[in-house]
């Protein structure tokens, strides 16, 4: 019958004929390496994952004050509707529309400082031009009332 551990290959060999202590010492540096390594794929994805919140955070920003602005709108076109019908006082309805109308710019303002794509931040600046027409006409429509 042939010894099995003469059949071996050479680091088998070896490894056999190891101390118990080496084998445990070999064990403790791989389990350190793999736990090393574990770490730096965590931090690298923990770096990842702060910075897409970052982008979420923004996005869910922009998409808050585009909400206000929207809203805003259909409150400058309730106090136009208001001013015309002549079913509410003039003079709070012009108030209101004025208050509206900053709310309106400021959202819209908001939205152009923070940091979007040059794609988005470009189409703001196109839109801001025709909300401002808007509110102007809002603001001349009241006037005639």
């Amino acid at each position: 019958m042939e010894n099995t551990l003469t059949s071996l290959p050479l680091w088998r060999d070896r490894l056999a004929q190891s101390s118990i202590a080496l084998r445990l010492k070999g064990l403790g540096i791989l389990a350190i390496l793999m736990i090393s390594a574990i770490g730096i794929l965590a931090l690298n994805g923990i770096g990842r994952m702060a910075a897409n919140l970052q982008s979420v955070t923004i996005s869910g920003q922009a998409l808050r004050n585009h909400l206000e602005s929207d809203m805003m709108h259909d409150a400058i076109r309730g106090d136009v509707f208001a001013s015309i019908s002549g079913l509410a006082d003039q003079k709070t309805t012009k108030e209101e529309l004025k208050t509206h109308i900053e709310w309106f710019r400021k959202a819209v303002k908001a939205n152009q400082a923070l940091p979007l794509d040059p794609e988005t931040t470009s189409l703001l600046a196109q839109a801001s031009v025709k909300l401002e027409s808007y509110a102007a006409s809002a603001q001349e429509m009241c006037a005639l009332a």
